[in-house]
Protein backbone atom coordinates (compact mmCIF):
# COMPACT_ATOMS: atom_id res chain seq x y z
CA UNK A 1 0.00 0.00 0.00
CA UNK A 2 1.43 3.36 -1.08
CA UNK A 3 0.50 6.38 1.01
CA UNK A 4 1.21 9.96 -0.01
CA UNK A 5 -0.59 11.91 2.73
CA UNK A 6 -0.77 10.66 6.29
CA UNK A 7 0.14 13.16 8.96
CA UNK A 8 -1.59 11.85 12.05
CA UNK A 9 -4.42 14.37 11.81
CA UNK A 10 -7.50 12.80 13.40
CA UNK A 11 -9.73 14.87 11.11
CA UNK A 12 -8.47 12.85 8.17
CA UNK A 13 -9.90 9.60 9.48
CA UNK A 14 -7.28 8.14 11.82
CA UNK A 15 -5.35 6.07 9.29
CA UNK A 16 -2.51 5.18 11.67
CA UNK A 17 -4.19 2.14 13.27
CA UNK A 18 -5.47 0.60 10.00
CA UNK A 19 -2.05 1.00 8.41
CA UNK A 20 -0.37 -0.61 11.42
CA UNK A 21 -2.81 -3.50 11.12
CA UNK A 22 -1.92 -3.97 7.44
CA UNK A 23 1.78 -3.89 8.28
CA UNK A 24 1.28 -6.54 10.97
CA UNK A 25 -0.40 -8.74 8.34
CA UNK A 26 2.74 -8.62 6.16
CA UNK A 27 1.52 -6.02 3.66
CA UNK A 28 4.01 -3.43 2.43
CA UNK A 29 3.27 0.09 3.69
CA UNK A 30 5.20 2.84 1.94
CA UNK A 31 4.84 6.53 2.74
CA UNK A 32 6.04 8.90 0.00
CA UNK A 33 6.24 12.64 0.65
CA UNK A 34 7.47 15.60 -1.33
CA UNK A 35 9.52 17.90 0.87
CA UNK A 36 7.98 20.96 -0.82
CA UNK A 37 4.41 19.83 -0.13
CA UNK A 38 2.62 22.45 1.93
CA UNK A 39 -0.60 20.41 2.18
CA UNK A 40 0.95 17.23 3.64
CA UNK A 41 4.35 18.21 4.99
CA UNK A 42 7.00 15.51 5.19
CA UNK A 43 7.69 16.11 8.87
CA UNK A 44 4.18 14.94 9.67
CA UNK A 45 4.65 11.95 7.40
CA UNK A 46 7.91 11.07 9.13
CA UNK A 47 6.19 11.17 12.52
CA UNK A 48 3.32 9.10 11.16
CA UNK A 49 5.74 6.41 9.95
CA UNK A 50 7.34 6.22 13.38
CA UNK A 51 3.90 6.01 15.00
CA UNK A 52 2.87 3.17 12.69
CA UNK A 53 6.05 1.29 13.55
CA UNK A 54 5.47 1.76 17.27
CA UNK A 55 2.16 -0.12 17.01
CA UNK A 56 3.75 -3.25 15.49
CA UNK A 57 6.11 -5.11 17.87
CA UNK A 58 8.35 -6.37 15.07
CA UNK A 59 8.97 -2.78 13.89
CA UNK A 60 8.81 -0.81 17.12
CA UNK A 61 12.57 -0.50 17.63
CA UNK A 62 14.15 -1.68 14.36
CA UNK A 63 12.39 0.85 12.12
CA UNK A 64 13.40 3.84 14.23
CA UNK A 65 16.98 2.51 14.35
CA UNK A 66 17.16 2.38 10.56
CA UNK A 67 18.85 5.48 9.19
CA UNK A 68 18.17 7.60 6.13
CA UNK A 69 19.82 6.45 2.92
CA UNK A 70 20.05 8.31 -0.38
CA UNK A 71 17.55 7.34 -3.07
CA UNK A 72 19.86 6.83 -6.05
CA UNK A 73 17.73 7.43 -9.14
CA UNK A 74 20.43 7.22 -11.80
CA UNK A 75 24.18 7.58 -12.26
CA UNK A 76 24.21 11.26 -11.34
CA UNK A 77 21.08 12.10 -9.40
CA UNK A 78 19.94 11.53 -5.83
CA UNK A 79 16.20 12.05 -5.70
CA UNK A 80 15.54 11.86 -1.99
CA UNK A 81 16.13 9.99 1.24
CA UNK A 82 14.45 6.86 2.56
CA UNK A 83 14.15 5.09 5.89
CA UNK A 84 13.24 1.47 5.32
CA UNK A 85 12.94 -1.59 7.48
CA UNK A 86 11.13 -4.71 6.35
CA UNK A 87 7.83 -3.84 4.70
CA UNK A 88 7.67 -0.31 6.10
CA UNK A 89 9.32 2.65 4.43
CA UNK A 90 9.21 6.42 4.50
CA UNK A 91 10.56 8.32 1.48
CA UNK A 92 11.27 12.04 1.38
CA UNK A 93 11.39 13.18 -2.26
CA UNK A 94 13.45 16.28 -2.84
CA UNK A 95 11.84 19.34 -4.45
CA UNK A 96 8.46 17.67 -4.98
CA UNK A 97 5.09 19.21 -4.22
CA UNK A 98 1.78 17.60 -3.34
CA UNK A 99 1.68 15.32 -6.40
CA UNK A 100 5.14 13.80 -6.30
CA UNK A 101 5.12 12.17 -9.79
CA UNK A 102 4.23 15.53 -11.36
CA UNK A 103 7.34 17.22 -9.94
CA UNK A 104 9.79 14.30 -9.90
CA UNK A 105 8.51 11.63 -12.31
CA UNK A 106 11.69 9.59 -12.61
CA UNK A 107 12.24 9.50 -8.87
CA UNK A 108 8.59 8.57 -8.25
CA UNK A 109 8.73 5.76 -10.81
CA UNK A 110 11.98 4.44 -9.37
CA UNK A 111 10.69 4.43 -5.79
CA UNK A 112 7.35 2.91 -6.80
CA UNK A 113 8.98 0.12 -8.81
CA UNK A 114 11.42 -0.79 -6.07
CA UNK A 115 8.61 -0.93 -3.52
CA UNK A 116 6.50 -3.22 -5.71
CA UNK A 117 9.44 -5.51 -6.41
CA UNK A 118 10.43 -5.68 -2.75
CA UNK A 119 13.89 -4.23 -3.35
CA UNK A 120 16.09 -1.85 -1.44
CA UNK A 121 14.45 1.52 -2.16
CA UNK A 122 17.76 3.33 -1.80
CA UNK A 123 19.80 1.44 -4.40
CA UNK A 124 17.40 -0.98 -6.08
CA UNK A 125 19.24 -4.06 -4.81
CA UNK A 126 17.52 -7.39 -4.29
CA UNK A 127 17.45 -7.82 -0.51
CA UNK A 128 15.77 -9.94 2.13
CA UNK A 129 13.14 -7.60 3.55
CA UNK A 130 12.64 -9.77 6.62
CA UNK A 131 15.88 -8.42 8.08
CA UNK A 132 16.87 -5.51 5.83
CA UNK A 133 17.12 -1.97 7.15
CA UNK A 134 18.67 1.14 5.63
CA UNK A 135 21.79 2.63 7.18
CA UNK A 136 22.57 6.29 7.60
CA UNK A 137 21.85 9.32 9.79
CA UNK A 138 18.76 9.34 11.98
CA UNK A 139 17.51 12.55 10.39
CA UNK A 140 17.26 13.83 6.83
CA UNK A 141 18.99 17.21 6.75
CA UNK A 142 19.13 17.90 3.03
CA UNK A 143 18.63 21.59 2.20
CA UNK A 144 18.81 23.70 -0.94
CA UNK A 145 20.97 26.77 -1.34
CA UNK A 146 18.89 29.81 -2.16
CA UNK A 147 19.51 31.12 -5.64
CA UNK A 148 20.29 34.74 -6.47
CA UNK A 149 17.41 37.19 -6.17
CA UNK A 150 16.08 38.35 -9.54
CA UNK A 151 16.62 41.95 -10.57
CA UNK A 152 13.72 44.24 -9.77
CA UNK A 153 11.56 45.38 -12.69
CA UNK A 154 9.82 48.75 -12.57
CA UNK A 155 6.40 48.12 -14.12
CA UNK A 156 4.94 51.53 -14.82
CA UNK A 157 1.33 50.39 -14.34
CA UNK A 158 2.05 49.37 -10.77
CA UNK A 159 4.90 51.71 -9.90
CA UNK A 160 3.81 52.09 -6.28
CA UNK A 161 4.52 48.42 -5.61
CA UNK A 162 7.01 47.43 -8.29
CA UNK A 163 9.37 50.42 -8.38
CA UNK A 164 11.83 51.68 -5.78
CA UNK A 165 11.41 55.08 -4.16
CA UNK A 166 14.25 56.44 -6.29
CA UNK A 167 12.56 55.16 -9.45
CA UNK A 168 9.21 56.61 -8.39
CA UNK A 169 10.84 59.99 -7.77
CA UNK A 170 12.45 59.90 -11.24
CA UNK A 171 9.09 59.00 -12.81
CA UNK A 172 7.40 61.89 -10.99
CA UNK A 173 10.01 64.26 -12.44
CA UNK A 174 9.34 62.95 -15.95
CA UNK A 175 12.70 61.26 -16.34
CA UNK A 176 13.45 57.95 -18.03
CA UNK A 177 11.70 56.05 -20.77
CA UNK A 178 9.06 53.32 -20.95
CA UNK A 179 9.38 50.25 -23.15
CA UNK A 180 6.81 47.44 -23.16
CA UNK A 181 5.38 48.71 -19.89
CA UNK A 182 8.75 48.78 -18.12
CA UNK A 183 10.40 52.03 -16.98
CA UNK A 184 14.11 52.48 -17.66
CA UNK A 185 16.33 55.35 -16.45
CA UNK A 186 17.73 56.02 -19.94
CA UNK A 187 17.36 54.77 -23.50
CA UNK A 188 20.71 53.04 -23.16
CA UNK A 189 19.25 50.81 -20.42
CA UNK A 190 16.56 49.40 -22.71
CA UNK A 191 17.59 45.87 -23.76
CA UNK A 192 18.02 45.40 -27.48
CA UNK A 193 16.98 42.35 -29.46
CA UNK A 194 19.45 40.20 -31.32
CA UNK A 195 20.72 41.55 -34.60
CA UNK A 196 18.72 40.18 -37.60
CA UNK A 197 21.94 39.21 -39.37
CA UNK A 198 23.09 37.16 -36.41
CA UNK A 199 23.44 33.55 -37.50
CA UNK A 200 21.08 31.03 -35.97
CA UNK A 201 22.86 28.31 -34.02
CA UNK A 202 20.74 25.16 -33.66
CA UNK A 203 20.81 23.17 -30.47
CA UNK A 204 23.11 20.19 -30.46
CA UNK A 205 21.62 16.75 -30.74
CA UNK A 206 21.46 14.65 -27.55
CA UNK A 207 24.41 12.33 -27.02
CA UNK A 208 23.80 8.73 -26.05
CA UNK A 209 25.81 8.03 -22.91
CA UNK A 210 24.75 4.45 -22.23
CA UNK A 211 23.98 1.43 -24.32
CA UNK A 212 21.53 0.02 -21.76
CA UNK A 213 17.91 0.24 -23.02
CA UNK A 214 15.90 2.85 -21.14
CA UNK A 215 13.42 0.37 -19.77
CA UNK A 216 12.97 -1.39 -16.45
CA UNK A 217 14.14 -0.15 -13.08
CA UNK A 218 17.53 1.38 -12.38
CA UNK A 219 19.75 -0.47 -9.90
CA UNK A 220 22.63 1.51 -8.46
CA UNK A 221 26.06 0.13 -7.67
CA UNK A 222 27.41 3.23 -5.91
CA UNK A 223 25.99 6.50 -4.68
CA UNK A 224 26.86 9.36 -7.07
CA UNK A 225 28.55 12.50 -5.83
CA UNK A 226 26.16 15.32 -6.57
CA UNK A 227 25.84 18.92 -5.51
CA UNK A 228 23.55 19.07 -2.49
CA UNK A 229 21.32 21.65 -4.10
CA UNK A 230 18.95 20.84 -6.88
CA UNK A 231 17.54 24.34 -7.08
CA UNK A 232 14.13 24.54 -5.45
CA UNK A 233 13.45 27.51 -7.69
CA UNK A 234 12.46 24.91 -10.30
CA UNK A 235 9.19 24.68 -8.42
CA UNK A 236 8.46 28.31 -9.14
CA UNK A 237 7.33 29.53 -12.55
CA UNK A 238 9.59 32.37 -13.72
CA UNK A 239 7.69 34.39 -16.29
CA UNK A 240 9.53 37.05 -18.32
CA UNK A 241 6.67 39.40 -17.57
CA UNK A 242 4.44 40.24 -14.65
CA UNK A 243 0.70 40.71 -14.91
CA UNK A 244 -0.67 42.92 -12.14
CA UNK A 245 -4.09 42.38 -10.68
CA UNK A 246 -6.51 45.26 -10.46
CA UNK A 247 -8.39 45.43 -7.19
CA UNK A 248 -11.97 46.69 -7.67
CA UNK A 249 -13.61 48.04 -4.49
CA UNK A 250 -16.70 46.13 -3.48
CA UNK A 251 -18.67 49.39 -3.31
CA UNK A 252 -18.12 50.06 -7.01
CA UNK A 253 -19.24 46.54 -7.91
CA UNK A 254 -22.48 46.91 -5.93
CA UNK A 255 -23.08 50.35 -7.46
CA UNK A 256 -22.74 48.88 -10.95
CA UNK A 257 -25.16 46.07 -10.09
CA UNK A 258 -27.71 48.58 -8.80
CA UNK A 259 -27.37 50.66 -11.98
CA UNK A 260 -28.13 47.59 -14.08
CA UNK A 261 -31.19 46.84 -11.95
CA UNK A 262 -32.48 50.40 -12.31
CA UNK A 263 -32.02 50.21 -16.07
CA UNK A 264 -33.99 46.96 -16.17
CA UNK A 265 -36.83 48.57 -14.17
CA UNK A 266 -36.97 51.55 -16.57
CA UNK A 267 -37.20 49.30 -19.61
CA UNK A 268 -39.86 47.12 -17.97
CA UNK A 269 -41.98 50.09 -16.90
CA UNK A 270 -41.73 51.58 -20.40
CA UNK A 271 -42.94 48.37 -21.99
CA UNK A 272 -45.86 48.08 -19.57
CA UNK A 273 -46.86 51.72 -20.22
CA UNK A 274 -46.71 51.23 -23.98
CA UNK A 275 -48.88 48.11 -23.83
CA UNK A 276 -51.40 49.90 -21.60
CA UNK A 277 -51.64 52.82 -24.06
CA UNK A 278 -52.16 50.47 -27.01
CA UNK A 279 -54.92 48.62 -25.15
CA UNK A 280 -56.70 51.93 -24.36
CA UNK A 281 -56.74 52.94 -28.02
CA UNK A 282 -58.21 49.61 -29.06
CA UNK A 283 -60.98 49.90 -26.49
Amino acid sequence: MLISCVDGDSARGKQIDPLADLLARGIKVALIYGDADVACNWYGGQNASLEIASLVPAYETDFSKAGYADIVVNDNYIGGAVRQYGNLSFSRIYDAGHQVPYYQPETAFTVFSRIIQGDDISMGRNVDLSSFGTEGPSTSDHTNAAGPAPESICWIRDAALRCTQEEQAAIAEGNGTVKAGIWYPTNEDVPTSASPDQAYVPKSEPIVTASVPLTGVYSATTAPTVKQSSGASALRLNFPFWLPRRDIPAGLVMEEVENVRNSDRTIRNGLIGGLAAAAALLL
